[in-house]
């Protein structure tokens, strides 16, 4: 009869072996048999063999011979990670101090970048807000015309950009946005042309305010306008 007995319980073991291993695979009412009060219950035998208790009370499952065992169905929770760039955050640059670009016998002096962000790679909605000012000069019918666009670290230009013609003595604000996709971390820079459309006269041209936002978003999708 005790080998028989053995012989059951070796049959008990296996089958609880099988039921472990087959755990997420069709058994999930044998262990949440075994979870009582977050606790996972199985019966060691002596030779270190688990099988699932088919009740939470151990006491009332375990066979001769073997003890109860339990651990919790869910571990402590770790240390939070740091967090990642995600859709939703926002880089803004510090507005600097006003820029000054002197044109004086060039009529078109190289770009001056009036505000960079360091990005990491994903897709973004830039906006840009900025006032353009023409000190005043002698010369009141002079004009400026003033560019302002994005810039990739590589040189690459963002797609589109906009103008403003500035008299002599006023103050123009310039405004856009604009969206593009990072395929890598990279800087983006404000970057603004000025050039002379009228008059000969020497003057200054103020970069103020400038503001460069970017927001992250999960995607961007652009819609062509329809052809008629």
């Amino acid at each position: 009869m005790r080998k028989n007995g053995k012989a059951a319980r070796g049959a008990l073991l296996s089958v609880g072996v099988a039921a472990g291993l087959l755990v997420g695979s069709g058994t999930m009412a044998a262990v949440s048999a075994a979870v009582d009060g977050g606790e996972i219950t199985a019966c060691a035998g002596a030779d270190n063999v688990l099988r699932l208790a088919p009740s939470p009370s151990p006491s009332a499952t375990c066979a001769e011979g073997e003890k109860p065992v339990s651990w919790n169905a869910v571990g402590p929770q770790g240390p939070a990670g740091p967090p990642g760039p995600g859709a939703g955050e926002t880089y803004q640059s510090v507005p600097r101090s006003a820029l000054l670009i002197d044109v004086s016998g060039d009529t078109r002096p190289a770009p001056a970048t009036a505000a960079v962000l360091n990005l990491p790679a994903g897709a973004y909605v830039f906006d840009v807000d900025l006032s353009v000012s023409q000190l005043p000069s002698e010369e009141q019918e002079s004009l400026v015309n003033v560019d302002c666009g994005l810039e990739l670290a590589s040189g690459a230009k963002l797609p589109y950009s906009v103008y403003a013609e500035v008299p002599a003595g006023r103050r123009e604000l310039m405004s856009f946005t604009r969206a593009f996709t990072l395929k890598i971390p990279t800087t983006v820079s404000l970057k603004c042309s000025v050039r002379r459309t009228g008059g000969d006269s020497d003057f200054t041209v103020i970069l103020d305010r400038q503001y460069l936002t970017a927001t992250r978003v999960s995607s961007v999708t652009q819609t062509v306008w329809p052809a008629n």
